[in-house]
């Protein structure tokens, strides 16, 4: 009997094998050793650890996006279907406060090319529904800095959705909101997920927070 071949709709979305990362310099530890893992269509993979250990590392591995001084030694990734989109624990950190939100979301779709110019108006107000605004014509002309954390989160996230990525690396998304926003968040990436389908890695060192 013939094996079937891997088709795009058959394979993981993202494929991580024997991973080394480590810094710049002959005798420089390795900084992630050895680390695989694959995540599926509508999956989500916890990648748990103390602060230091090279959750973040990771992520930024899989988006091509290591910081300088840190190479990848060895190993192997693999993005099947384009590449993720990135949810960061301090989204105050992420936005350039000189722009609106509508700017940032017209940035995101020139960038992808995901959304017709005539259609990026509605496209915003879509996903900013879908993230809970329930008026999101108040929230395009606002700057970064006029929103609160939580607020911003829910921005974030709907710019992760904007960019039609079939996977999500949520990097520690609710480590600097209260009780209440942390539920709020996960409920709503999970709310989210079962309807869109992509794939999420949540990285985390709370087991309290993987578990929901």
């Amino acid at each position: 009997m013939s094996a079937i071949p891997d088709t795009p709709s058959t394979l993981p979305i993202v494929e991580v094998r024997n991973l080394c990362l480590k810094a710049t310099g002959q005798k420089a530890p390795r900084l992630v050793d050895s680390v695989s893992f694959n995540i599926n269509a509508g999956e989500t993979l916890a990648l748990m650890g103390a602060s230091g250990s090279g959750k973040s590392l990771t992520a930024m591995a899989v988006m091509n996006l290591l910081p300088p001084g840190i190479v990848q030694e060895k190993g192997d990734i693999a993005l099947h279907r384009g590449a993720p989109a990135l949810i960061m624990q301090n989204p105050g950190d992420c936005f350039d406060h000189l722009f609106t939100v509508r700017h940032t979301f017209r940035e995101t779709f020139r960038d992808t090319g995901c959304v017709p110019r005539r259609r990026e108006e509605a496209a915003m107000r879509l996903r900013l529904r879908e993230v809970g605004f329930a008026c999101p014509e108040a929230v395009l002309p606002l700057h970064p800095f006029e929103l609160s954390g939580g607020m911003l989160h829910r921005v974030m996230i709907a710019l992760a959705l904007a960019r039609k990525s079939q996977c999500i690396i949520a990097d520690e998304p609710i480590s600097s909101l209260d009780l209440p926003g942390k539920v709020r968040i996960l409920r709503l990436l999970k709310n989210l997920q079962a309807r869109h389908g992509f794939a999420l890695l949540y990285i985390d060192h709370d087991l309290t927070t993987a578990a929901c």
